[in-house]
């Protein structure tokens, strides 16, 4: 595909033998089938004709965000590599200034976002990121699972794809019965709306309409014929593996579940442009605060959305003792502000819930969820009224 860079892979037939300890073996044993994954450094970037001395990065969890805590010159006395590399992991060396102006100019709003990607990124790149994983349904590309790369004397980052096993995996989802426990916000741009870059980006009217070009571009070669056929020449290779030992043994399905996702993986090219669409029409993800206690009342606050078109927004809040919102104890509809007051429950654990609608009809949740013993629940936040009457906001 066109101006989407990644990793070489290939499928390797493991075997292996224990050398170690007082007993080694002298048998190999048969580990079924594996792939090898390029590794990211200096050797790959020479391998793509790539800076060899320019800058890579691996996100571990890095929403383009400052972390001045975290992210520091290696030359600061307070620099801590391990606090470092759970935002980003280096792959090419310890110098962090360029990387560090980066972040700095993403977070400095004073700099008009349209400078900001001409001195720092490449649109063309980044478009092709987006719209790449947007077509496959790769809800785990926002925070992470992406190299950034910066060429040698060269102020501009590039994302590279890393890791694409969330990718066209609706139809599992829906056989697993795991698909409830995704945020209505993790499809389409709402997904990565929490990323400060592409945040700033995506309100660009202009950037949008190279998304969505570029998106439509790559409908040209990502088709349900062509990935059908992919998936049938790599069947060829492993679905003997699949079907015997050891590999039958550790796989979480049997081959009749994994007809079915192979034969729904082409299909979900069309459920995830639609999902796309449909983002575009509706407000913004936001966060819900924490609940607080002023003056003997219980005040609730959240942050703002957004309507790309502009659209007037009104949010809608409940309060609930049970995650399933089905005795609602307390509501307001048609809210303009971002707070409300209501008085002071009593003693206990609640739930709460906001839901913002444009003019026309559409909907958003929050980016929150809350985890019970029943799963993950989306679009709501939970706190506790002790006895004596203070709250307490779970992390």
């Amino acid at each position: 595909m066109p101006a989407i860079p990644s990793l070489r892979t290939q499928f390797v037939h493991l075997y292996m033998r224990d050398q170690s300890g007082d007993t080694p073996q002298t048998a190999y044993t048969d580990c079924g089938l594996y792939t090898q994954v390029e590794l990211p450094n200096n050797r790959y970037l020479r391998n793509h004709a790539l800076s060899m001395d320019g800058s890579l990065y691996k996100a571990n969890m890095c929403e383009m965000f400052r972390y001045p805590e975290a992210l520091k010159l290696s030359t600061d006395p307070t620099y801590d590599q391990t606090a470092f590399e759970e935002v980003l992991e280096s792959k090419t060396g310890d110098d962090h200034t360029k990387l560090l102006q980066m972040l700095d100019a993403v977070n400095d709003y004073s700099i008009p976002t349209e400078e900001l990607l001409d001195t720092y990124f490449d649109v063309d790149n980044l478009t092709s990121y987006l719209a790449f994983n947007l077509l496959m349904g790769n809800q785990d590309s926002n925070a992470q699972n992406y190299l950034l790369y910066s060429p040698l004397d060269s102020s501009r980052w590039y994302y590279i794809c890393w890791d694409g096993d969330d990718c066209l995996n609706e139809t599992e989802g829906t056989l697993r019965d795991t698909n409830w426990q995704i945020g209505e916000w993790t499809r389409g741009i709402s997904n990565y709306w929490g990323v400060v870059l592409f945040n700033r980006a995506l309100r660009l009217p202009a950037f949008r309409e190279a998304l969505h070009q570029k998106i439509e571009l790559l409908r040209q070669t990502i088709t349900p014929d062509r990935v059908a056929a992919l998936i049938a020449d790599y069947r060829a290779v492993v679905d003997p593996f699949t079907q015997a030992l050891p590999d039958s043994v550790y796989l979480r399905s049997n081959q009749a579940i994994r007809d079915q996702v192979l034969s729904g993986m082409p299909q979900e090219l069309e459920s995830s442009y639609r999902h796309y669409l449909d983002s575009l029409e509706k407000p913004m993800p936001f966060f819900q605060g924490d609940a607080e206690i002023e003056d003997g009342s219980l005040v609730l606050t959240w942050g703002e959305s957004y309507d790309l078109d502009g659209e007037f927004l009104r949010y809608d809040v409940q309060l609930c003792q049970d995650w399933q919102f089905e005795d609602v104890l307390w509501e307001q509809k048609g809210l303009l502000d971002t707070s409300v007051s209501l008085p002071l429950p009593e003693a206990g654990e609640y739930y709460w819930r906001v839901t913002v609608a444009n003019e026309s009809g559409h909907t958003q949740s929050s980016f929150d969820s809350v985890i019970t013993d029943t799963g993950a629940h989306n679009g709501m936040r939970r706190f506790t009224i002790t006895q004596d009457g203070t709250v307490v906001n779970p992390e």
